[in-house]
């Protein structure tokens, strides 16, 4: 899709106008099988284009999508992936990457009211690197941050 917009900013004291074009684009797939495990998959890419007087940015973020969920007697496999990238330029820049990757895995039998779970979140140990740069007074930073584990064991009933 495609959207633009042009609006008034007071600044500094300043009357200035800004413009913003946006074209987003997705696309995904998935599979519905009865007794095969399921596949789906979602992308997505976002460019942003804002214009204000002097202030230029541009804005470039990638999403990628992938999880596997397969269902057999009374358990639940669950896995999914997200890579996502960010880059901006212009007065300022920024460049990001980082990726997760997570499982779950449920234990019900149908005529229980109890369900077990063990989740896992972030079993690739997510690190993002972020560098960001101001280019008026130019300025530089470069952060790594690291995202934390969860291993989780659950026990639940229904009501």
């Amino acid at each position: 899709s495609y959207r633009f917009s042009k609006l008034n900013n007071l600044i500094n004291g300043r009357l200035l106008e800004s413009r913003r074009n946006l074209i987003d684009a997705n696309i995904s797939a998935s599979t519905f099988f009865k007794s095969w495990p399921n596949l789906s998959f979602n992308a997505s890419y976002v460019f942003i284009d804002n214009n204000i007087a002097e202030l230029k940015n541009v804005q470039r973020n990638i999403s990628l999508e992938t999880a596997i969920t397969y269902n057999v007697n009374s358990w639940d496999f669950n896995l999914d992936y997200r890579l996502t990238s960010f880059n901006a330029s212009g007065t300022a820049s920024s460049n990001d990457k980082f990726d997760n990757l997570n499982l779950e895995i449920l234990y019900h039998e149908d005529d229980s009211l109890w369900t077990y779970g063990l989740s896992a979140y972030n079993i690739s140990n997510n690190k993002v690197l972020a560098r960001t740069s101001f280019y008026t007074t130019y300025t530089s930073d470069v952060r790594e941050g690291v995202f934390p584990r969860h291993l989780m064991f659950y026990v639940s009933r229904k009501f």
